[in-house]
């Protein structure tokens, strides 16, 4: 079969005749006679003679352009690499699939074929026609005439960027939306059909110095959601090779990986060498670093004492390496190692023997049991390789496909890294760093990769039994449902946050720390652990620094899947970059200058200015907290006040600074009461008595107006008042013999209890003191009794509270027992409770973390805009 420019058919041949059609040379009785035949090879073979010379003194192909290379891509993803030939059309040929078979629509790599099955001549099969909302047949897998239509002849080296439209029949629209997305212009987020609830709240930049591997990985992970992936290319490859590899590289990151690429210099499309050791963008998702050093036995993909325990595609021949590569130290730190022949090679047993490099690196390879799996790219390659006694590893990624007549090819470099990720997914998982229970390496023998359990921790790995795995919050499960290939995420007795965030990280939408705050399990529920479930529940991966120590220095907040407690031990200097990171206005052990380190590390700083700075709460620490507000706000990318009468104390916000009002709120679930639930025995008499209860919750401090409570329990005689919550020096708990009969203290109640309690009473009450406390709090629990559906009473000082009509105040111990009455009465007015409890709903949790992150999603904008 003749080709024409570049390699490909010509278009203007028929069933296989070369150049010029014979129906334009000879006509009539002529071409049956010698003379006929003579001049119709005249003209044809004089055609043949000028298109075998011009292949053959064709320039070489472009080297990769360092403009290219450094450019940003745009939105629609422009090609960074030079195509060797002609580009496809943007349309494929496989035809309408239901977006929600994406998932499944890839076939496991093949074994091998046998070598009696080599020999079988090849016919390609003609595309089926595709029916309108009809799948192909064989659903769950590509059919093999979608993949002889679509794949293009292995020997060739030409690539190209696929359209949309085929990158969503290869794989799930959300997992090819979010990796467009990545290091793309700020209009591309703006316009971009990803839902709001998946767009990353970080951005994924275009160069990181070569110190910076947690900043890239927090940063750029987020719109990886099948996790990273590293590449790792032989010491001296031609431009043709690197060229192939560049191209895999970037399919792969159109498929949903974040590949970093490691070539040793020099490398022949290195793009500058100031640049050597620098994490370069290639294209979304695939970043290049050139090493001037060798790379020593594959030791340290990040630095040369840390290992990343993600798949590693080791491609050609790397014996020019010192040794052979680590392979057992990589699969023992929990990553796949596979190695991939070079597109062209005719592997023999017989030249591995001999000697020939690469052919015996890959039977060494095939035979390492640290080894997953060998990949090539010819039939006959993979036949041979098949049938050593090493054989059963090697799988075939690229077939010898004839090229699709009269319709438009995938880029070869896709279909295999479609093929490349059905693999990684098929692959049993290997323990590694994470599991406890056995040696680090240890396989799963053979067993289905873990199911998700039912908080939808188990990870998502594909393959044989599997399932796709939600991501961790039921919200967003349906509307995310991607086929993630990477280990679970799960807790681990390490302080190794890189492996970490390569568990738990990807397809979440960032990094978000809660620093060094209030222990997780307290018994007074607050802002910082409410905030933290709510990130979670709205997709960010939670850190949240406990002032205590942790069973496992990563451990999963229990009933609050995607956060996870880390250890008092650990620093904050250890969140390097690419975390949105919050810093409390209580926080008196932290330094002042602890959000400039932050956003100087490349983390955006949150300061979360939530009570007055007065000694009743801060004791002797308030110049401390003066200094950490004062500097915060002069360094922060963002500034949140929970009151407004705490804004004036705002000043000197830098520029460009987003100033955010973030109130506390209320998660409704908490306080939903059931009928079914038992009484506490502590109010049981009082329940059985049927007189109405009038309650509190919250801590018993110095702040709470107690001469109030007893005489307002002495001037209301027909009600109970139940005060829970520990008391806080100076305050104490008084005699019960020293209160009235009605008016009864329980102490301390863990936070989930509360319910059961406050599901009996007819009016909530927050008898604050007047001065700046009640002027400026935001009180939690008025958005939780507005959950249990309860009329309010408060001291009218509390502007946070009196803003809302259903709240009533009151100035003064007998105007405090009036408006008790008076919200007595209106007990079982149900248009009331239902405007309440539809006041909680809008102050949700929830909605407090789609503000808090809406404001540190502007100002990673504004940064990535200037």
């Amino acid at each position: 079969q003749s080709r024409g420019r570049h390699g490909r058919p010509n278009r203007s041949s028929a069933n296989g005749a070369g150049g010029a059609s014979a129906k334009g040379v000879c006509r009539g009785t002529a071409c049956n006679s010698m003379r006929g035949r003579l001049l119709a090879a005249a003209l044809v073979l004089p055609l043949l003679g000028a298109l075998v010379f011009t292949l053959r003194t064709a320039k070489p192909a472009p080297r990769l352009a360092a403009s290219s290379l450094a450019a940003q891509p745009s939105a629609s993803s422009t090609p960074v690499v030079e195509p060797l030939i002609e580009t496809v059309h943007e349309d494929a040929i496989l035809g309408p699939l239901p977006v929600d078979q994406h998932d499944r629509e890839i076939a496991p790599i093949q074994p091998a074929p046998t070598p009696e099955a080599q020999h079988e001549p090849e016919v390609a099969s003609p595309p089926r026609p595709a029916c309108p909302g009809v799948a192909p047949p064989g659903a769950g897998r590509l059919p093999a005439e979608v993949i002889a239509n679509a794949v293009a002849s292995a020997t060739d080296a030409d690539w190209a960027i696929p359209s949309l439209h085929t990158m969503r029949t290869l794989h799930p629209t959300e997992v090819v939306d979010l990796s467009r997305l990545s290091g793309a212009h700020e209009t591309a987020f703006a316009t971009s059909k990803v839902a709001p609830e998946a767009v990353p709240f970080v951005r994924c930049g275009d160069h990181y110095d070569q110190s910076q591997h947690f900043r890239i990985l927090a940063e750029c992970l987020p719109f990886a959601p099948r996790g990273a992936l590293v590449m790792v290319l032989q010491d001296e490859s031609s431009e043709e090779t690197c060229h192939d590899d560049v191209a895999l590289a970037t399919a792969l990151g159109r498929a949903g990986f974040l590949v970093l690429v490691r070539a040793h210099a020099p490398w022949a499309c290195s793009p500058k060498e100031s640049w050597t050791g620098h994490y370069i963008r290639l294209a979304p998702s695939t970043f290049l670093q050139v090493q001037e050093a060798r790379l020593r036995s594959m030791q340290g993909v990040f630095s040369e004492d840390e290992l990343l325990p993600a798949p590693h595609l080791l491609m050609g021949d790397l014996t020019s390496l010192p040794g052979k590569p680590d392979t057992d130290a990589l699969r023992s730190s929990g990553a796949h190692v596979v190695v991939v022949a070079r597109r062209g090679l005719r592997w023999s047993h017989e030249a591995a023997r001999a000697g020939a490099a690469e052919h015996g690196f890959l039977l060494w390879a095939a035979c390492r049991a640290s080894v997953s799996a060998v990949l090539v790219r010819g039939k006959a390659s993979a036949a041979d390789m098949q049938a050593t006694s090493c054989g059963s590893k090697v799988r075939l990624m690229s077939p010898d496909l004839p090229r699709p007549r009269g319709a438009d090819a995938i880029p070869i470099h896709d279909v295999e890294a479609a093929r490349i990720t059905a693999l990684l997914g098929d692959l049993p998982q290997l323990s590694g760093w994470t599991d406890p229970r056995s040696e680090p390496g240890a396989e799963t023998g053979g067993a289905p990769p873990p199911k998700c359990d039912e908080d939808g921790q188990g990870g998502g790995v594909r393959g044989a039994g599997a399932r796709a795995c939600p991501l961790e919050q039921p919200s967003l499960s349906s509307r995310l449902p991607l086929p993630v290939v990477r280990a679970p995420c799960e807790s681990t007795h390490t302080t190794a946050f890189v492996p970490w965030l390569l568990r738990c990280l990807p397809g979440r939408r960032g990094l978000f720390v809660q620093s060094r705050t209030m222990m997780w399990d307290t018994m007074l529920f607050q802002r910082p652990q409410h905030m933290a479930r709510a990130l979670a529940n709205r997709n960010a991966l939670v850190l949240y620094m406990s002032m205590g120590r942790v069973m496992g220095l990563l451990r999963q907040a229990p009933g609050a899947p995607g956060v996870f407690l880390a250890d008092e031990s650990m620093s904050l200097d250890a969140v390097a970059g690419g975390a949105v990171v919050s810093l409390y206005s209580t926080m008196y052990w932290l330094e002042a200058d602890a959000a400039s380190r932050l956003e100087a590390a490349g983390n955006v700083a949150v300061y979360e200015y939530i009570d007055a700075i007065d000694s009743a709460i801060t004791y002797e620490h308030s110049d401390r907290l003066i200094a950490l507000r004062d500097q915060s706000s002069s360094s922060a990318s963002v500034v949140v006040y929970t009151a407004a009468a705490l804004r004036s104390d705002l000043r000197g916000l830098r520029k460009g600074a987003e100033l955010a009002f973030v109130p506390n709120g209320v998660y409704p679930p908490m306080y939903a009461p059931s009928d079914s639930s038992p009484v506490p025995g502590s109010i049981a008499d009082l329940v059985r008595s049927g007189r109405p209860m009038v309650g509190y919750f919250g801590a018993v401090a110095s702040w709470i107006w107690q001469e109030l409570l007893v005489e307002l329990a002495r001037a209301v005689p027909e009600a109970d008042f139940v005060i829970i919550g520990p008391a806080y020096a100076p305050a104490h708990i008084p005699p019960a013999s020293t209160l009235p009969p009605n008016l009864r203290y329980l102490g301390g109640v863990p936070a989930q209890d509360l319910v059961l309690y406050a599901r009996h009473w007819a009016v909530g009450i927050i008898p604050f003191r007047h001065g700046d406390i009640a002027r400026t709090t935001s009180p939690l629990k008025l958005f939780e009794y507005f959950a249990l559906g309860l009329p309010v009473v408060v001291t009218d000082n509390m502007a946070e509270c009196t803003k809302f009509d259903v709240v009533r105040g009151a100035a003064d111990p007998p105007g405090f027992a009036a408006q008790v009455r008076a919200a007595l009465e209106e007990t079982h007015d149900e248009n009331l409770r239902t405007r309440i409890r539809a006041l909680a709903e809008a102050n949700s949790w929830d909605h407090r973390a789609d503000d808090l992150l809406a404001a540190a999603a502007r100002s990673i904008s504004a940064r990535n805009s200037s």
